[in-house]
């Protein structure tokens, strides 16, 4: 909400409505104003879980607050760690954290081979892909 609280009655509507799919209550999250009244709120709207950077812009970095979470919410709640997350910091991340389940795009961004930009866009652009060399390599990670 405005104030930075969860708007509880919505949310809940929406877990309602997602019927017999898990509901991720996602990185508006990430502006709460008070995270750990906020936690105790989605977990009583009947979210399955919390996708969160920690309330900066990566989940490493906040990495501190994803602990607290994730022991305060016990199993009544899934922390799921996103942002940032890739095969250089996921293990450091689950192990500081305890969280079981970690989110990543493994996002992969290349300049398009296109030749022609009108000025009048003043942008870049770029193709968007999935990284599959980076997933394995997540993997690897959390696998030794």
């Amino acid at each position: 909400m405005a104030d930075g609280t969860i708007d509880h009655k919505r949310t809940a509507q929406l877990v309602a409505l997602s019927g017999s799919m898990q509901f991720t209550f996602h990185r508006a999250f990430d502006r709460a104003i008070n995270p750990l009244q906020a936690l105790e709120t989605i977990i009583d709207t009947g979210a399955k879980r919390i996708l969160t950077s920690g309330q900066v812009p990566h989940a490493f970095d906040g990495k501190e607050l994803i602990q607290q979470l994730v022991q305060q919410s016990g199993s009544r709640i899934i922390i799921m760690p996103g942002s940032g997350v890739r095969s250089n910091n996921i293990k450091a991340l689950q192990a500081f954290t305890g969280a079981q389940e970690l989110h990543s795009s493994a996002r992969l961004t290349v300049k398009s081979s296109m030749h022609f930009h009108p000025e009048s866009m003043n942008e870049t652009i770029v193709n968007t892909f999935v990284d599959a060399s980076e997933i394995k390599a997540m993997k690897a990670q959390l696998m030794q």
